[in-house]
């Protein structure tokens, strides 16, 4: 029966793209083949697998001299080790943008001021690490477009019920009421303008999927292609830069905890006690998001 086994282990580890279908770890299968005796050390391993995901590896040492009864009796040591598809998990954290929000609004209210709106970017969430996305959106990046605002208040409204002040969050999809606003000045000239220049590539006769649109205060003609992750087939995120005037201007506006707030001990303790933390805690907790304005 040994020798089947054996047989059959090797069998499936030649089928390594049905393992990782099925998210089946590699070394969990082969720590079932026989390995070459240690004259150094002799060791005994106990695969627990609760499913083919299961990576929780238990290991009970035992000396060639022991007995049966005694091995039973000795304390099993537990070890765990990262399922594989999130060993290169490199997004961020969804807990790195409630901290940045937690220090906004903690910043606020040791000013006094229980007040505040806070715009937040669907597109954060295909910056998203994949094990938050698997635990927060079913890994589904248009739920996560979805949920974002609302899982974001969800997890601040679990601080803030334990801190001394409360606070009421509520989480508005805009999407309609901008769509369907009557156009300004400035939507009629874009609207035409790229319509013109939509006229313009057509006439060119250039490659086909082509969008037009503003870039760098150009119009410009951009093919799908260079839009859509070749990996992923999805569209890429639109990311800002972070050199431009507008976002100078918004980042000198935005209420954010800085590094010279953090300077300044007497504020980080008022930050602290609005946080119910002490001022090292506090320290370790939030510095790591405090921009350098």
């Amino acid at each position: 029966k040994r020798a089947k086994i054996q047989n059959t282990v090797k069998s499936l580890l030649r089928y390594e793209d049905f393992m990782q279908q099925q998210d089946i770890p590699t070394h969990m299968i082969e720590s079932l083949l026989d390995k070459e005796p240690d004259d150094s050390k002799t060791s005994d391993a106990a695969v627990v697998s609760n499913g083919p995901s299961s990576n929780l590896k238990a290991t009970s040492p035992l000396s060639s001299s022991s007995s049966s009864s005694s091995a039973s009796s000795k304390r099993t040591k537990l070890s765990f080790e990262p399922t594989p598809k999130y060993v290169n998990d490199t997004g961020v954290e969804l807990k790195e943008y409630v901290d940045i929000l937690d220090a906004c609004m903690i910043k606020r209210a040791a000013e006094g001021k229980f007040y505040g709106v806070a715009v937040i970017g669907e597109g954060l969430v295909d910056m998203l690490r994949q094990r938050d996305l698997d635990n927060y959106f079913h890994g589904r990046k248009d739920r996560g477009h979805e949920r974002l605002a609302l899982t974001l208040k969800e997890e601040l409204t679990k601080r803030w019920d334990a801190r001394k002040y409360s606070i009421n969050m509520r989480t508005k999809f805009v999407g309609f009421e901008l769509r369907s606003a009557d156009p300004n000045a400035h939507d009629m000239i874009l609207s035409r303008e790229l319509g013109f220049s939509a006229v313009l590539v057509c006439q060119m006769k250039q490659v086909n999927a082509t969008i037009v649109t503003m870039k760098g205060g150009e119009l410009v003609s951009i093919p799908l292609s260079e839009i859509v992750d070749p990996d992923t087939n999805e569209g890429t995120t639109k990311k800002v830069d972070t050199k431009s005037l507008s976002y100078q201007v918004s980042q000198t506006y935005m209420i954010r905890l800085n590094r010279s707030d953090l300077a300044n001990k007497k504020s980080t303790q008022r930050y602290a006690d609005v946080a119910g933390m002490d001022l090292n805690t506090f320290m370790k907790t939030y510095s790591y998001i405090a921009t350098s304005r």
